[in-house]
């Protein structure tokens, strides 16, 4: 297993958190962990405004979800 954790860098809050299988690249986990977010931070009335991440979360795919 590893996980995935996504970060208010601003104020240096856990957003989400989840964990996938260890056979799994980085951007093939972004949809879900980018879907939870998004799903913690409208709880509590917080848009998403900008997404930053590493190189490993960058393929076709992955921009593809992030684009629409």
């Amino acid at each position: 297993y590893f996980g995935q954790i996504a970060v208010d860098d601003a104020h240096h809050v856990i957003t989400g958190a989840c964990s996938d299988f260890a056979d799994k690249r980085d951007s093939q986990c972004i949809e879900k962990i980018v879907e939870l977010t998004e799903e913690n931070l409208n709880e509590n009335d917080i848009q998403l405004e900008e997404l930053l991440a590493d190189g490993g979360y960058s393929s076709g795919e992955a921009l593809a979800y992030l684009h629409q």
